[in-house]
């Protein structure tokens, strides 16, 4: 090989290895920025399974834009994150939990997370660019594995509400019944009243159990429309919303959830509605 184009081929490897070594560098500062702890500055909105989110990292952390999202899992479900975007800049995606990031990818778009739940419980989803202060439009598409176990449908903030659909896709997992139904995780917080609020197109059911699964209280109706019931979680941590229909047979249609802190009568402070 002539001395010219030896030495043009080892100055484009030096370019390409100290390009690949600026990348990995920019990762691992973006995981850092990302992580849970830091992120003062992030409300970390709930995600459900089948949602499509369309957004722009907005959280400043170090010297990064991200985005930080909660997630409510069942143990042994399968998540698997997409994200597109028309910025041109490297994607990094994130699973983590209070402790640090369990698994991430990055690369340009379309970039694809895949993750198995060991245990059920709130974990967080991390995302921004490899690239200082880039911020840009991307969108997040979340889905979940389809398996005939139980798989949570999101998280449910406080003083806020969430609609749904029940279709098929549910399955019957969540009550072991016979009806579509879906759970939502939400956080309590030991002796402090929430008043739950489910309201449907059908005959609603809706069942509250705490975070070690054991069984809770229940509210049901004959006829569409909304039924109410207060709660007073015993523990403080992540407990689930059980909704389905109030019918012998499987039912598609329509439902919000929503949780709201509730005054409480101080001699009844043990008291649940059923």
């Amino acid at each position: 090989m002539p001395a010219r184009s030896y030495l043009a081929a080892l100055l484009i490897t030096l370019i390409c290895s100290a390009a690949a070594a600026q990348i990995t560098a920019n990762e691992d500062r973006v995981q850092s920025a990302m992580s849970v702890a830091p992120l003062s500055c992030s409300s970390a909105p709930p995600l459900s399974c089948g949602g499509l989110i369309t957004a722009s990292p907005s959280c400043l952390s170090d010297v990064y834009f991200v985005d930080l999202y909660t997630f409510s899992a069942t143990a042994g479900q399968t998540l698997t994150l997409t994200v597109s975007t028309a910025t041109g800049y490297q994607v990094l995606v994130t699973v983590q939990n209070t402790a640090g990031i369990l698994t991430s990818n990055h690369g340009v778009s379309p970039v694809t997370l895949t993750y198995t739940f060991p245990a059920s419980g709130t974990y967080y989803i991390g995302l921004g660019y490899v690239a200082q202060f880039a911020t840009g439009s991307y969108t997040l598409n979340v889905a979940c594995g389809s398996t005939s176990s139980c798989q949570s449908s999101g998280t449910i903030n406080l003083n806020s509400s969430l609609s749904g659909q029940l279709t098929s896709a549910n399955g019957t997992g969540c009550l072991g019944g016979n009806t579509y139904s879906a759970v939502y995780g939400f956080t309590g917080t030991k002796d402090v009243p929430l008043l739950i609020t489910f309201t449907s197109s059908f005959a609603p059911y809706v069942e509250l159990e705490p975070p070690s699964f054991d069984t809770g209280i229940w509210r049901s109706s004959k006829t569409p429309g909304s039924v109410t019931l207060t709660y007073l979680p015993q523990v403080s941590g992540n407990n689930w919303i059980y909704v389905t229909s109030n019918t012998s047979t499987p039912t598609t249609g329509s439902y919000t959830v929503r949780v709201e802190t509730a005054s409480i009568d101080p001699c009844r402070r043990r008291s649940v509605s059923h």
